[in-house]
């Protein structure tokens, strides 16, 4: 049985993360604050909810995915939610072949990678 999680963010890193996680997770719906993206299948098919609904799924993992993470993880602190975890895309884009065999362990030297890329400053991350 999939590990089921929930994506907090229904824009673009919302969908990134859906399209990165769905075949190792069972995605159960997105949640945003943003009342325009909430609705029955608003996003990848699935729907997105208001925050508060993270109050019935305290249990379950949640994903933000969103370049707003710290204000979105101080807002729902309230929720008590025991797994959350930041879908972080944009170290994606540094990796090269170099540290592919390290991240397939799920370990990477984080100092090395970042020597390797001396053009990327560390707004980029």
């Amino acid at each position: 049985m999939m590990e089921e999680i929930i994506i907090y963010g229904a824009g673009k890193a919302g969908e990134r993360a859906y399209e990165s996680l769905r075949n190792s997770k069972r995605i159960l719906f997105f949640v945003d604050k943003d009342c325009q993206k909430q609705g029955s299948g608003k996003c990848k098919g699935l729907d997105v909810y208001p925050p508060d609904k993270l109050s019935e799924y305290i249990n379950t993992k949640v994903v933000i995915a969103s370049a707003h993470y710290i204000e979105i993880l101080n807002e729902i602190q309230t929720f008590s939610l025991n797994d959350i975890s930041i879908f972080q895309e944009h170290l994606l884009r540094v990796v090269n072949a170099d540290v592919q065999e390290q991240l397939n362990y799920r370990t990477i030297d984080l100092g090395s990678l970042l020597i390797k890329q001396k053009s990327m400053n560390v707004g980029e991350l």
